[in-house]
C-alpha cells in the first residue's frame, strides 16, 4: 500500500511547551484547540504491534524526522508512508474526539536519545546515524470532522480514546501545525533510505 493523498492544512491551533532534560529526555505538552462546530478526531494516540502481533502503547509516542534545515517535528497522527516501497497495511493511530470549540491537552515525553523514527520500517543494522543538532522544534498533528457515516469502538488500548474503523477517513485527513519553536536539541538523524515528508 502506497499513499499519495495529500492533507489539508487549517487554522486550527496548536501550541507546545517544551523540557529537555540532562539525562536526554524531551517533554513536549501539547495542546489542540478545536476551530470546528463538529466534533474532532485527533489522531494522537499511536500504537505498535508486540512481538506477539498484539496491539500496545507505542512507548515513542509521537513519529519524528528532521526538517530542512535542521527542524525536528513531531507528529501526532498517522506515520509518514514509505516512499520507496510498499506496506501490507496502514498504522492509524487511535483517536480522542474533541467536542465543538472545545481543548485536548496531553503530554508527549520522548525517550533518549532522540532520533528520527517511524513505525513502517527500522533503521537497517549495519546503518550508522549522524548525530547533528536541532535548532528548531515544531509539533504537527492530524485530525479531521465527525462524518455522518462514522464508525467508531472503545481503544483496547488507550483510555478515553476510539478505533475508527468505517469509514476510510484519509479524503478527510486535516493537519495543523504548531509554530516553530527555536532550542538546541541533539537528534540522531537516520542515514539510509528513510522517508522524510
Amino acid at each position: 500500500m502506497t499513499d499519495k493523498t495529500p492533507m489539508t492544512e487549517t487554522q486550527a491551533t496548536v501550541g507546545a511547551r517544551f523540557q529537555h532534560f540532562e539525562d536526554g529526555r524531551l517533554r513536549v505538552d501539547i495542546r489542540f484547540d478545536n476551530p470546528s462546530d463538529k466534533q474532532a478526531f485527533v489522531f494522537n494516540r499511536l500504537w505498535t504491534l508486540d512481538d506477539k502481533s498484539a496491539l500496545v502503547v507505542d512507548p515513542r509516542q509521537a513519529y519524528s524526522w528532521l526538517r530542512k534545515p535542521a527542524t525536528l517535528v513531531l507528529r501526532a497522527g498517522h506515520a509518514p508512508m514509505p516512499g520507496d516501497r510498499t506496506v501490507t497495511f496502514r498504522n492509524t493511530p487511535h483517536a480522542t474526539p474533541v467536542a465543538p470549540g472545545a481543548r485536548l491537552e496531553w503530554t508527549v515525553e520522548l525517550p533518549a536519545p532522540l532520533r528520527e523514527y517511524n513505525f513502517y520500517f527500522e533503521p537497517p543494522g549495519d546503518s550508522e546515524p549522524a548525530d547533528v543538532t536541532a535548532t528548531g522544534l515544531l509539533v504537527e498533528m492530524v485530525w479531521f470532522e465527525a462524518l455522518p457515516e462514522l464508525k467508531t469502538r472503545p481503544s483496547m488500548v488507550f483510555d478515553g480514546a476510539v478505533d475508527i474503523f468505517s469509514p476510510v477517513v484519509v479524503p478527510w485527513l486535516l493537519r495543523a501545525a504548531s509554530a516553530v519553536f527555536p532550542c538546541s536539541l541533539p537528534v540522531l538523524m537516520r542515514t539510509d533510505d528513510f522517508t522524510r515528508p
